[in-house]
């Protein structure tokens, strides 16, 4: 009494999936991480503007705890 098993359809496999030529992207707009540089100094601007929004944000939440 074993059925039969069958594969199951594939389904957004690359065989049946056909790309209008509309919708396909071209290279130049994919952005890769390998390709970007981020130097020490982006890289604390960053942290630095972090520090300020953390700073704002546990500002005004002691603002609120006190109302």
């Amino acid at each position: 009494m074993e059925k039969e098993r069958r594969s199951s359809k594939q389904y957004g496999s690359l065989e049946k999936t056909q790309v209008e030529g509309a919708t396909q992207k071209s290279t130049e707009d994919v952005v890769s991480m390998a390709d970007s540089t981020i130097t020490i100094e982006d890289i604390e601007g960053e942290l630095s503007k972090i520090e300020r929004i953390r700073d704002i944000l546990v500002r005004r939440e002691s603002e609120l705890r006190y109302m």
